[in-house]
């Protein structure tokens, strides 16, 4: 399994739209086929719970291969995520890919508190 991570690192002045990032950003990636889970982490406190945290958003995409993660993430498709950005967040993504040689994760879904 592969793994595509996109952090939004914290800094002051920084803003992140976590509900337009949630409803509209990823929408394309959910009806994906080759996406076998997706997985948004708000960073709402840090370790202290003193501090502003690390990272203010942290999104995961969960793929069968580095093949299906090059499908699924066109050029085309990047460049249009790429210019939504401005509608969410005015932070510089970091991404990172990761493989994993085990998982145990039963099916996911999604619980909303608003």
């Amino acid at each position: 399994m592969i793994k595509f991570s996109v952090l939004y690192p914290y800094k002051k002045g920084a803003w992140f739209d976590s509900k337009y990032y949630s409803e509209h950003h990823i929408a394309p990636y959910r009806n994906d086929p080759l996406v076998k889970g997706i997985i948004v982490e708000s960073g709402d406190y840090s370790r202290d719970f003193q501090n502003p945290p690390q990272y203010l958003c942290i999104a995961h995409f969960f793929y069968d291969s580095m093949e299906d993660l090059n499908l699924s993430r066109s050029p085309e498709r990047v460049a249009s995520q790429i210019k939504d950005n401005v509608n969410f967040t005015n932070i510089a993504a970091v991404n990172l890919v990761s493989q994993i040689p085990y998982y145990n994760i039963a099916k996911l879904t999604s619980v909303r508190q608003e």
